[in-house]
């Protein structure tokens, strides 16, 4: 998923430091009208998980001021479908659980409302 995509498939506010130190939340929008809830799926829209995905590697990108992607994933679980037609605001919070070198181990939760949405454990680093 490029990222132009993602950026037409969610609106996010500002990042906001997170109190106990390294990290960051957001808020995320969907913009229920983009086409994509059209074909993923007729009758029932989805977000694409990879979406979410995507949206989390790059609102790290912007907390790091660097362009980084995932390197590895040690988990990545989808805990229940983001559907327009019952919430439409994404709230994720990356956390930096550790450095080594220039990679980051982050884990990244994403929430609608009281709803566990997706959860991310990995390692991200600079794009080459």
């Amino acid at each position: 998923m490029g990222r132009a995509l993602c950026r037409s498939l969610f609106r996010t506010s500002a990042l906001t430091p997170l109190p106990e130190g390294r990290g960051w939340s957001a808020r995320a929008a969907l913009m229920i009208d983009h086409p994509i809830f059209q074909g993923h799926f007729p009758g029932r829209p989805v977000t694409p998980g990879m979406a979410m995905v995507q949206l989390a590697q790059q609102l790290l990108s912007e907390g790091l001021s660097q362009e980084v992607h995932l390197r590895t994933a040690r988990a990545i679980k989808f805990l229940s479908p983001l559907e327009p037609a019952i919430g439409t605001e994404l709230d994720i919070v990356l956390r930096i659980t550790g450095e080594e070198g220039s990679s980051y181990t982050c884990d990244i939760h994403g929430t609608c409302g009281e709803r566990a949405v997706f959860s991310l454990k990995g390692s991200f680093a600079p794009r080459t």
